[in-house]
């Protein structure tokens, strides 16, 4: 049975560590491997992303296979949604992996779990794993050790901070959330986790925090997206070295002042090569290939 990439509560400790370790200790990024020649990986967009396109593009190219696209306009998704028992399996005779983004993976269960080829969730509304495993990534490389690490979410939740929670039972930072509204879903989490904190303001949020997230503003009025912002005085009052990185690209996250975003304490390119590095452990996690620790 094929391994499939689907949400971070499927995997274990090790696994997870693993593949942060594994994607961190790869020399440059940009490493052209031979790992992919032969495979074919099938992407299905149901809603368009350039970023995670170009991601998912450079890992599988730089390692040698090849991809074809689909997205939202393709006309596949009625087929999928109605008939997917049927019509997933007949990927197994054109491809040898399947990325899938912005689908509810979590109606999907009973069919992936008997699929003869990975399936590797590359962004959903409930869950993210790739992007929370990659932005663990980025605050090793920092920070050696993430005990007494603190980390603040401010706007709206999605896939990423789903994901973000679900990590944090294998990496010991502190999350505390600020949300534009009561959000039942993440209430749930944070009383499961005690390192999980939801709290009235951004301001409180970022306090003394080391890593500070650019939530969704997808949920958000248009006069919530004029007031939700992450400016210099924001992070004036986290850690002297805090970070900013992004729950998306800057369009989809909540508004950061172009003061913080030119500035260096903004990862977004350190987030996009880290996630680069982590799709490409995936791909020879999920092919049960070359394992061990580099």
């Amino acid at each position: 049975m094929k391994r499939h990439f689907l949400r971070i509560r499927d995997l274990d400790k090790d696994t997870c560590r693993l593949l942060v370790r594994q994607a961190a200790g790869i020399p440059d990024a940009k490493t052209r491997t031979d790992f992919m020649v032969g495979r074919t990986a099938v992407m299905l967009f149901a809603r368009p992303s350039l970023a995670i396109r170009l991601c998912l593009t450079g890992a599988v190219r730089q390692m040698g296979g090849y991809i074809l696209y689909e997205g939202p306009d393709g006309g596949w998704r009625e087929d999928i949604e109605r008939y997917r028992r049927q019509v997933l399996p007949l990927f197994d005779y054109y491809a040898d992996c399947l990325y899938t983004y912005d689908l509810p993976i979590h109606a999907w269960d009973s069919e992936i779990a008997d699929m003869p080829f990975p399936v590797i969730n590359a962004g959903s509304p409930e869950s993210q794993p790739a992007a929370a495993l990659a932005d663990v990534v980025c605050m090793l490389r920092k920070t050696k050790e993430l005990d007494g690490v603190a980390a603040a979410w401010i706007g709206c939740a999605n896939g990423t901070l789903y994901s973000l929670i679900e990590v944090m039972a294998h990496f010991p930072f502190s999350l505390r959330i600020c949300l534009p509204r009561d959000d039942s879903s993440v209430r749930a989490l944070a009383e499961q986790n005690a390192r999980v904190t939801v709290v009235a303001s951004a301001r409180e949020a970022a306090a003394d925090a080391n890593y500070i997230f650019a939530g969704s503003r997808a949920d958000m009025t248009i006069e919530e997206r004029e007031v939700w912002c992450i400016d210099q005085e924001l992070m004036a009052g986290a850690a002297h070295d805090a970070r900013l990185l992004f729950s998306g690209m800057p369009m989809e996250s909540i508004r950061v002042d172009r003061h913080v975003l030119a500035s260096p304490a903004a990862w977004l390119v350190r987030q996009a090569e880290a996630r680069l590095r982590l799709h490409k452990r995936i791909l020879h996690w999920v092919f049960a290939e070359n394992e061990p620790a580099l």
